[in-house]
């Protein structure tokens, strides 16, 4: 899939967003969804915060997340 990522694909698409304005709309409030389903604003910076804090409990590094 990365492959897929050249400039010109994604100036295509880009294009086709700005040209195709149900399309956009439709992005924009699958979005919308997407963001809502995460929750509050800083979920993901948590989430993260409470990854870290597990693996170093995991291995027996209390405050120290270190892996």
């Amino acid at each position: 899939m990365q492959e897929a990522a050249t400039p010109e694909a994604i100036a295509q698409c880009g294009w086709e967003l700005l040209q195709n304005g149900p399309r956009r709309q439709q992005m924009l409030q699958n979005y919308g969804e997407m963001r809502a389903g995460l929750g509050e604003p800083g979920v993901l910076s948590r989430v993260a915060e409470e990854l870290l804090d597990m693996a170093a409990l995991s291995h027996g590094r209390v405050g120290d997340r270190r892996p």
